[in-house]
């Protein structure tokens, strides 16, 4: 009788890992396309962060072209590892601010590529995605 309850036992055990088993399999893809639309989601918060940094200092100063990253302090919003930010300026009067994925994202983003915003707010992506599924846009 000892026999049977141990072998029963040890199947259950043994049908236990296998379910945990095939479910982390499934689930861990699931989490890290979350985790890299995460780090998307914080970059897109620093780009508009340094967007609004740009305006404040063209309202200052007349124009974009000393906007310079020490000056608008481009290393603290910068935390997303996963990500570069530069400014690109076109003439006094307009920039472009983009994220360019690095490391281990860069592999992750290949759909959206390099997040790019202007000084009009228009919002551009590098990849093979869509606007749409790469930024966060709001629904109105």
């Amino acid at each position: 009788m000892e026999i049977s309850n141990a072998l029963g036992f040890t199947l259950k055990i043994c049908l236990i890992a296998a379910m945990l088993g095939i479910l982390s399999i499934s689930l861990i893809p699931l989490y890290k396309k979350h985790h890299a639309l995460l780090d998307r989601r914080r970059v897109e918060a620093s780009l508009y962060q340094l967007s609004n940094r740009m305006n404040e200092y063209y309202s200052l100063q007349g124009d974009y072209q000393r906007a310079t990253a020490q000056v608008l302090g481009l290393s603290e919003l910068n935390k997303n590892p996963g990500y570069q930010l530069h400014i690109v300026r076109h003439g006094k009067d307009h920039f472009t601010l983009t994220a360019t994925p690095i490391g281990s994202q860069k592999k992750k983003e290949k759909h959206c590529g390099t997040l790019s915003l202007t000084d009009s707010g228009k919002k551009y992506i590098t990849g093979d995605g869509t606007v749409k599924e790469c930024w966060f846009i709001k629904k109105r």
